[in-house]
C-alpha cells in the first residue's frame, strides 16, 4: 500500500508563513497523511531545530501518524545520547517512530542494540539486533 507523508516546515518557513510546528503536524494527520518527517542537520546556513525536539513536538500533537527523520545522522551526537533520543522518541510517540528511520544502515547496527527494538509501546532488553 502506498503511504504518503510530509516534511515538517523549517524554522524559516514557520517564521515567514506564521506556522506552528504542532499545528502543521496535526494538519498532516487531519488530512489523512501517513507520516510527518524532519531533517537531521547540525547547520545548513540558517536556523534549524534539533530533529528529535521537532519530532517530539509532532508526536505529542498527534495520535496516529508515524514520525521520523528524513535522514538520522548518528555522527552528530555521542552514540549513547543518540540511542537515548531514539528511545525517547519511541516512547513519547507511543511506538510511532518510523522503523525505517530507527533501523536503517548504521543506525540499525549501532543504535538498536543499545535502545532495543520496540513494537507499539513494547520494549525488549538491549541485545544483538
Amino acid at each position: 500500500m502506498l503511504e504518503i507523508g510530509v516534511i515538517l516546515p523549517s524554522v524559516d518557513l514557520q517564521r515567514r508563513e506564521g506556522l506552528d510546528l504542532a499545528a502543521a503536524a496535526r494538519h498532516a494527520e487531519e488530512v489523512g497523511l501517513d507520516s510527518a518527517w524532519h531533517g537531521d542537520h547540525l547547520a545548513v546556513g540558517r536556523d534549524v531545530l534539533d530533529s528529535t525536539v521537532a519530532l517530539a513536538v509532532a508526536a505529542t500533537a498527534t495520535r496516529r501518524i508515524a514520525i521520523g527523520t528524513s535522514v538520522f545522522v548518528p555522527a552528530l551526537r555521542p552514540l549513547v545520547w543518540a540511542a537515548k533520543q531514539v528511545g525517547s522518541l519511541m516512547w513519547v510517540s507511543g511506538g510511532r517512530l518510523a522503523r525505517r528511520a530507527a533501523e536503517s544502515g548504521a543506525v540499525r547496527r549501532r543504535l538498536v542494540p543499545l535502545v532495543g527494538r520496540t513494537g507499539r509501546g513494547g520494549r525488549r532488553r538491549p541485545g544483538p539486533a
